[in-house]
This record gives C-alpha cells, sequence and structure tokens, in this order.
C-alpha cells in the first residue's frame, strides 16, 4: 500500500511538472482536451460512444421521408375502403 501511494504521488508530481513546463497554448489544448475527454473504464466509454452513434442514426432515419411503395399505396387504399365500408355499415346498423 505505501509503495502504491509513493507512486502515485511520484505521478502526480510529474504531471505537475509537465504542466507547469508547458506553454499557454500546449496548456489551453492540454485543458481542453481534459474536458473533451471523461475518465472511466474503456468499456463504458465505448458502450456510451456507440449508443450516441446510435441515437444519431435513428434520428436521421426517422427524419429521413420514407419513400412509399406502390403495393403500400395500394394497401392503404384498401384499408381506407375498409373503414368507409365498415362505418357505414355502423352507421346503418344492419346486423341490429
Amino acid at each position: 500500500m505505501t509503495r502504491k501511494l509513493r507512486d502515485q504521488k511520484k505521478a502526480q508530481q510529474k504531471r505537475a511538472a509537465r504542466l507547469a513546463a508547458m506553454t499557454a497554448e500546449e496548456r489551453e489544448r492540454y485543458e481542453a482536451w481534459q474536458r473533451s475527454h471523461q475518465p472511466g473504464p474503456k468499456g463504458a466509454r465505448a458502450a456510451a460512444r456507440k449508443q450516441r452513434i446510435v441515437a444519431k442514426e435513428i434520428d436521421t432515419a426517422l427524419a429521413t421521408p420514407k419513400q412509399v411503395g406502390p403495393e403500400v399505396t395500394r394497401i392503404q387504399a384498401e384499408i381506407a375502403r375498409l373503414e368507409a365500408l365498415a362505418a357505414a355499415i355502423e352507421q346503418h346498423d344492419i346486423f341490429g
């Protein structure tokens, strides 16, 4: 445990020295990178990235107008005809 704490302190000192030696431009790039990269396990970050990509693809697919083929148009017309027939039957109460 003592070795782990010593190694962590040493790494922290090394990181602090590296940051102190950076130019203003390098420091700005480093801080921008820190803001854009979240800490955590690689697998969790990869899963979140994949989920964002899939969500974007779904949004794109839903925003794209669908091409309606002749078969779909025929089926929609048949549905409309049958609904009108059902409404007429209900209105006249043929089976009542």
